[in-house]
Protein backbone atom coordinates (compact mmCIF):
# COMPACT_ATOMS: atom_id res chain seq x y z
CA UNK A 1 0.00 0.00 0.00
CA UNK A 2 1.18 3.50 -0.68
CA UNK A 3 1.41 6.25 1.91
CA UNK A 4 -1.92 7.76 0.82
CA UNK A 5 -3.68 4.45 1.37
CA UNK A 6 -2.08 4.02 4.79
CA UNK A 7 -3.12 7.53 5.81
CA UNK A 8 -6.69 7.00 4.60
CA UNK A 9 -7.04 3.76 6.58
CA UNK A 10 -5.46 5.34 9.67
CA UNK A 11 -7.81 8.33 9.45
CA UNK A 12 -10.75 5.91 9.19
CA UNK A 13 -9.63 4.20 12.40
CA UNK A 14 -9.29 7.57 14.12
CA UNK A 15 -12.81 8.56 13.02
CA UNK A 16 -14.12 5.28 14.45
CA UNK A 17 -12.20 5.84 17.68
CA UNK A 18 -13.67 9.31 18.07
CA UNK A 19 -17.28 8.09 17.84
CA UNK A 20 -16.79 5.06 20.10
CA UNK A 21 -17.54 6.93 23.36
CA UNK A 22 -20.95 8.00 22.03
CA UNK A 23 -21.96 4.60 20.65
CA UNK A 24 -22.88 3.27 24.10
CA UNK A 25 -25.29 5.83 25.61
CA UNK A 26 -26.99 5.19 28.93
CA UNK A 27 -29.86 2.77 28.40
CA UNK A 28 -28.20 0.91 25.52
CA UNK A 29 -27.02 -1.96 27.71
CA UNK A 30 -28.13 -5.59 27.48
CA UNK A 31 -31.62 -4.66 28.69
CA UNK A 32 -32.12 -2.78 25.42
CA UNK A 33 -31.30 -5.81 23.28
CA UNK A 34 -28.50 -8.12 22.18
CA UNK A 35 -25.05 -6.63 22.62
CA UNK A 36 -21.50 -7.91 23.01
CA UNK A 37 -20.77 -5.01 25.34
CA UNK A 38 -20.36 -5.97 28.98
CA UNK A 39 -22.27 -4.12 31.68
CA UNK A 40 -18.93 -2.60 32.74
CA UNK A 41 -19.33 -0.11 29.86
CA UNK A 42 -22.11 1.48 31.92
CA UNK A 43 -21.16 0.47 35.48
CA UNK A 44 -17.55 1.71 35.09
CA UNK A 45 -17.85 4.88 32.99
CA UNK A 46 -14.50 6.24 34.19
CA UNK A 47 -12.70 3.05 33.15
CA UNK A 48 -14.53 2.95 29.83
CA UNK A 49 -13.59 6.59 29.19
CA UNK A 50 -9.97 5.75 29.95
CA UNK A 51 -9.87 3.00 27.32
CA UNK A 52 -11.77 5.02 24.72
CA UNK A 53 -9.42 7.97 25.32
CA UNK A 54 -6.50 5.57 24.77
CA UNK A 55 -8.16 4.28 21.57
CA UNK A 56 -8.32 7.85 20.27
CA UNK A 57 -4.77 8.75 21.33
CA UNK A 58 -3.29 5.57 19.85
CA UNK A 59 -5.25 6.09 16.63
CA UNK A 60 -3.79 9.61 16.38
CA UNK A 61 -0.31 8.07 16.66
CA UNK A 62 -1.18 5.68 13.81
CA UNK A 63 -2.24 8.61 11.60
CA UNK A 64 0.99 10.47 12.38
CA UNK A 65 3.08 7.38 11.65
CA UNK A 66 1.20 6.68 8.42
CA UNK A 67 1.89 10.21 7.22
CA UNK A 68 5.64 9.57 7.50
CA UNK A 69 5.39 6.64 5.10
CA UNK A 70 7.78 4.72 7.37
CA UNK A 71 6.43 1.17 7.71
CA UNK A 72 8.49 0.59 10.84
CA UNK A 73 6.94 3.57 12.60
CA UNK A 74 3.52 2.51 11.38
CA UNK A 75 4.03 -1.01 12.71
CA UNK A 76 5.06 0.32 16.11
CA UNK A 77 2.04 2.63 16.22
CA UNK A 78 -0.30 -0.19 15.20
CA UNK A 79 1.15 -2.35 17.98
CA UNK A 80 0.36 0.38 20.50
CA UNK A 81 -3.15 0.74 19.12
CA UNK A 82 -3.75 -3.00 19.35
CA UNK A 83 -2.51 -3.28 22.92
CA UNK A 84 -3.64 -0.01 24.51
CA UNK A 85 -6.73 0.68 22.43
CA UNK A 86 -8.39 -2.39 20.97
CA UNK A 87 -7.27 -5.10 23.42
CA UNK A 88 -7.69 -2.92 26.51
CA UNK A 89 -11.29 -2.19 25.61
CA UNK A 90 -12.19 -5.69 24.45
CA UNK A 91 -10.62 -7.31 27.54
CA UNK A 92 -12.70 -5.35 30.04
CA UNK A 93 -15.72 -4.10 28.16
CA UNK A 94 -16.63 -6.68 25.52
CA UNK A 95 -18.01 -10.18 25.81
CA UNK A 96 -15.37 -12.82 25.09
CA UNK A 97 -15.72 -14.54 21.71
CA UNK A 98 -16.48 -18.21 22.02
Amino acid sequence: ANTGDMVAHAQGMLAWAKITPSVFPEGSDAFAGKTEALDTVWSDPAGFKKVTDAFIAESEKVVAAAKTGDRGKLGTALGGLGKNGCKACHDGYREKKK
